[in-house]
């Protein structure tokens, strides 16, 4: 999967210099953006894994992209390029958050080199999707069986049958997970529960994701039958969300 590279500036000139130093035979995807607003949103939307920053733009300047980054907790790397060089500027970007700044016009060689000191280039192998076949065959193996175990856990303690789906085994960018917790913020009718997990040589994190629309169904199968209001509602998700990762953890380990 390719690395994903927000370049912002309000040049078009400018963008498009950038652009051709980038290292050619690096693989990523590159998205432009106008003024620090722009580019605000596409980081939301999960683009940009390594943000190019000028400072002078209308609408949102490069200070005031650096603070919203800072201030919405947004997970890029920032290297600035601008054509201020004073050293205020300089003390005042890395204040921010930037990893590194840059003079114009880009030099690619000098750009290359910060990427490299900052260990920008290896994020792309890092975040490879492409898993060879026979790990992921062997992967993909294991939690089919431990998804079996879960359903027959899971069959037996409520007494229903569990359709289990094939499992889909592979690695996911950073913002792609960005972008499934957004979508689950901008939407009321999706909640999810983050457990994390830690066991003799393997850590992580569990996300169970659930559709508010089958609460009702969830609460029928736990034998609750009061109301759901807002509370039970919040009981229902953390009892199902425990027993759901619970059991999968168990069938993995």
């Amino acid at each position: 999967m390719s690395l994903s590279v927000l370049i912002c500036d309000d040049s078009l000139v400018a963008r498009k210099q950038v652009a051709k130093c980038l290292p050619q035979d690096w693989d990523v995807s590159v998205h432009f953006a106008k003024h620090g607003e722009d580019a605000i949103k596409q980081l939301c939307d999960g683009k940009g894994q390594l943000l190019l920053l000028d400072l002078n733009m209308p609408v949102m300047d490069g200070y005031q992209t650096l603070e919203a980054i800072r201030n919405q907790h947004i997970d890029t790397k920032v290297v600035v390029i601008s054509g201020d060089i004073q050293p205020e500027a300089h003390a005042r970007v890395k204040a921010l958050g930037a990893i590194d700044f840059i003079q114009k016009p880009v030099d690619a060689a000098l750009l290359q080199a910060v990427l490299q000191k900052h260990q920008v280039l290896q994020v792309s192998e890092v975040f490879d999707t492409n898993l060879p076949y026979a790990i992921r065959d062997c992967y993909q193996e294991i939690t089919n069986i431990a998804m079996g175990q879960a359903g027959d856990h899971l069959a037996r303690i409520m007494n229903v049958f569990v359709k289990l789906p094939i499992p889909n085994v592979n690695l996911i960018e950073v913002s792609e997970l960005h972008m499934m917790l957004n979508d689950i913020e901008a939407h009321d009718r999706v909640s999810a529960v983050c457990q994390g997990f830690i066991g003799g040589g393997v850590s992580g994190e569990a996300l169970c994701m659930l559709s508010d629309s089958s609460f009702g169904d969830v609460a029928k199968i736990l034998n609750i039958t009061q109301e759901i209001d807002d509370q039970l509602q919040l009981e229902v998700l953390m009892d199902a969300a425990s027993i759901l990762i619970g059991t999968c953890l168990t069938g993995i380990g």
